[in-house]
């Protein structure tokens, strides 16, 4: 994948590679998180399992053309059935794969008022920025198989079935089927047309962002959801919703392999679990380790700042998911903050993209470690892994699934560039951003310490 951005806060124009794990680093206040947000919205056009707001932005002017002209001709008999005389009381009708020749890259883009609606801010100046995603067919696990339309004239309603094949990371592949839903008074070809091609776009199953505020949101959720007096950014909105769809959803009833080993990672970070209890007819999250639980909102703030991914795991986890973290180290101790670069890694590793900034060191610096580590024999893994904190070689990395962006500024307040700093021939980053910092307090050191030195 690849993420383009252009007259973007302070960044004038960059281009991110976009991997299995993305990694944005740099100083404060050189839109990383802005970055972060346009990828969540670029993706999430090609999910709606979980979106409460109309997509932003539009699929690029070359795969819109070439997508219309295929769905509109392959949907064409099916129209003409419709506007017959007289129009029959059911109408069915399949269209037959589509994706097998497919060989053009999906392009997504958003122009400048969706970008600053997605951040939930006005654009005050006369930036026109821009945000563009290209990914290849094979880059999306998801793939259409066939629509299946069925009309029902009593009802005037049109179903569309989407049957969809996944690729999982074995190689394996698993069918399955989405059913959409739509009354109107008038079916036009345009109105078919368009629902048609809403869900030709629906290939990712989950887009979740887990913004840096949202400590702040667990215990306020419900007031963020049902206001529209207040401007806040779009993935804030959707993180609270999220909340509020996972209340109302149960826990799978038997986690597959994959589930189960991430659930226990994440017990492992937390020294316990997140949990749902009862209390009066309502949900409520709890903290819960031993014979202890207390309520979420009391708990550490590392439970509070990673309750999002818990419920994830547990409720919605799938393998082509896309995750996008603002401070994946917010409020955690060091030890912590290596314990969750763990649980990332073996999430990427059990087939969720995810996109993540972060002005950790110790995030980085272990993230080396984990790439390092996947270099190791067979047979030495399992002995290295009892090294690490969550003791599993399901932690260790490779490079290649890994994409480190630093966002420097020029000069005080000036344009920010952004450039790739994992290098590929070492496998290592480069966390000179790091770096600088820790030198000027080391050389402050010594300079204090020569002041005394002459002063006595």
């Amino acid at each position: 994948m690849k993420l383009k951005i252009e007259k973007l806060g302070r960044i004038q124009r960059a281009e991110i590679d976009v991997r299995p794990l993305t990694v944005l680093i740099g100083p404060n206040n050189t839109n990383k998180t802005w970055t972060a947000y346009a990828m969540y919205g670029l993706l999430q056009f090609l999910s709606k399992k979980l979106t409460g707001i109309n997509f932003v932005g539009e699929p690029g002017e070359e795969v819109t053309d070439t997508t219309r002209a295929r769905l509109k001709e392959a949907v064409k008999p099916f129209i003409a059935a419709l506007n017959a005389e007289p129009t029959p009381s059911r109408l069915e009708y399949v269209i037959n794969v589509l994706h097998e020749d497919t060989d053009y890259d999906f392009i997504h883009v958003m122009d400048h008022e969706s970008i600053y609606r997605l951040l939930g801010v006005r654009n005050q100046g006369k930036s026109k920025a821009s945000a563009s995603l290209r990914l290849s067919p094979t880059e999306l696990a998801t793939s259409i198989l066939s629509f299946e339309l069925v009309f029902e004239k009593s009802l005037n309603r049109l179903e569309i079935k989407t049957n969809r094949r996944r690729t999982l990371e074995d190689g394996k592949t698993e069918d399955s089927s989405v059913l959409t839903s739509r009354i109107n008074e008038t079916w036009t070809e345009q109105k078919v047309f368009e629902m048609l091609h809403s869900q030709f776009w629906n290939r990712i199953e989950h887009v979740i962002v887990f913004p840096a505020e949202r400590n702040g949101i667990l215990p306020i959720w419900p007031l963020i959801t049902v206001s529209d007096k207040i401007e806040i950014p779009f993935p804030v909105v959707e993180f609270a919703r999220f909340l509020g769809i996972a209340q109302a959803t149960a826990p799978v009833g038997l986690m597959n392999s994959s589930q189960s080993h991430l659930s226990a990672l994440l017990k492992k970070v937390l020294g316990g679990e997140i949990a749902y209890v009862s209390i009066q007819d309502q949900k409520r999250l709890v903290f819960r380790t031993g014979n202890a639980e207390v309520p979420l909102q009391v708990a550490a703030s590392l439970s509070r700042a990673v309750a999002g991914l818990s419920i994830y795991i547990e409720r919605f986890f799938q393998p082509d998911d896309t995750l996008i973290i603002d401070e994946l180290e917010m409020n955690a101790h060091p030890q912590a903050q290596v314990a969750l670069t763990e649980f990332i890694a073996a999430l990427v590793n059990a087939g969720v993209r995810v996109v993540l900034t972060t002005h950790s060191p110790y995030v980085v610096d272990h993230l080396n470690n984990l790439m390092e580590a996947s270099r190791a024999a067979a047979e030495k893994r399992e002995e290295l892994a009892q090294k690490f904190t969550l003791k599993t070689p399901s932690s260790f990395i490779s490079p290649e699934k890994v994409a480190v962006h630093a966002f420097q500024e020029e000069s005080p307040e000036g344009e920010v560039t952004v450039r790739e700093v994992l290098n590929r021939q070492t496998g290592l980053i480069d966390w000179s951003t790091f770096s600088r910092v820790s030198e000027h307090i080391t050389n402050l050191y010594s300079d204090i310490l020569r002041s005394s030195e002459e002063d006595t």
